[in-house]
C-alpha cells in the first residue's frame, strides 16, 4: 500500500514539473507587443480615434481617449499607418522581434482648414468627361462667379424653364438670354436649330423662347452665360449670327 502511494505521489510530481517547462503554443512564440500613442506635435495633446492599420495586413487599433494604443503582432518587419480627418497621415516602420514589447510615440500635424479648397475640389472629382472644361474654367475664368450655373442651383431654385433663372439674375446676363449665342454640349446651335419646336410639335403655339428652353431644366448638367466678349472663352467666341447679340454667349452642357 505504502509503495502505491509513493508512486501516484511520483508521477503528479512528474506531470507538474513537465507542464512547467512545456514551451508555450507555437503562435504565442513568435508574438510581439507595440504599445504606443498618438499626439499634436505642437500642443503635446493627445489625439483620440486614430486608426493605425497594419499596412499588408487586415490588423487595425484606434487610439483611445488619452490617445494610446496597443497591437499585438508577430516578429516581421511592419509599415504602420496613422490616419485622422483633420490631421496629416503618418507612417511609421516597425522591426519587431519576437517577445519584444515596443514602446512609440507618433506626431499628427493638424491639417489647416481650407474649406473653398475642398469645395473646388469636390466640383472637379464631380465634373469629369465633358464637363472638366466647365470646372476647369470655372476656377480659373476671369468671369463673375454667376455666369456659371451648377446642377445644385437648379434643383434648389426649380425653375419652369431655364429662361427663367437668366432673368432673375438681372443685370447684363438678363438683357443677354433673349439673343445670346448658344452653345449644346460644346457645338454651336444655327439659328433654325435653336427655334425648332419643342419635340417637333410643330403646330403647338410657341409661348416661350425656345432658344433656351427647348431642353427641360431637369436635363441639364449646367450652364456658363457670358455676357460680353472680354469674358467669353475663346472656344466660345464664334461670330453672333445676324438677330443675335455679339458678345453675348451661353453654353448648356446636359446630364
Amino acid at each position: 500500500m505504502a509503495l502505491a502511494s509513493i508512486r501516484r505521489i511520483t508521477l503528479a510530481s512528474v506531470a507538474l514539473w513537465l507542464a512547467t517547462v512545456s514551451p508555450p503554443p507555437a503562435g504565442a512564440q513568435g508574438r510581439a507587443r507595440v504599445d504606443g500613442t498618438v499626439v499634436e506635435p505642437t500642443t503635446g495633446l493627445p489625439i483620440p480615434n486614430v486608426e493605425m492599420r497594419l499596412l499588408g495586413t487586415d490588423r487595425i487599433a484606434r487610439t483611445d481617449s488619452s490617445g494610446a494604443f496597443r497591437l499585438t503582432i508577430d516578429a516581421g518587419h511592419y509599415l504602420v499607418r496613422a490616419t485622422r480627418l483633420g490631421f496629416g497621415p503618418r507612417s511609421v516602420a516597425l522591426d519587431v522581434a519576437a517577445g519584444d514589447t515596443i514602446t512609440m510615440s507618433i506626431e499628427m500635424d493638424v491639417l489647416p482648414v481650407r474649406l473653398a479648397e475642398v469645395l473646388v475640389r469636390t466640383r472637379e472629382e464631380r465634373y469629369r468627361g465633358k464637363m472638366a472644361g466647365f470646372a476647369e474654367r470655372m476656377r480659373t475664368s476671369g468671369a463673375s462667379r454667376s455666369s456659371f450655373i451648377t446642377r445644385d442651383e437648379i434643383e434648389r431654385r426649380a425653375p419652369h424653364q431655364i429662361s427663367d433663372m437668366m432673368r432673375e439674375r438681372g443685370g447684363r446676363v438678363a438683357e443677354c438670354h433673349s439673343g445670346a449665342t448658344i452653345y449644346l454640349d460644346g457645338a454651336m446651335l444655327t439659328p433654325d436649330q435653336i427655334g425648332a419646336p419643342l419635340r417637333g410639335r410643330r403646330s403647338e403655339p410657341i409661348q416661350r423662347d425656345l432658344r433656351l428652353d427647348h431642353i427641360p431644366p431637369q436635363d441639364i448638367e449646367a450652364l456658363e452665360v457670358y455676357a460680353g466678349a472680354a469674358t467669353t472663352p475663346a472656344e466660345f467666341s464664334a461670330t453672333a449670327a445676324p438677330g443675335l447679340k455679339p458678345g453675348c454667349t451661353i453654353v448648356i452642357w446636359t446630364r
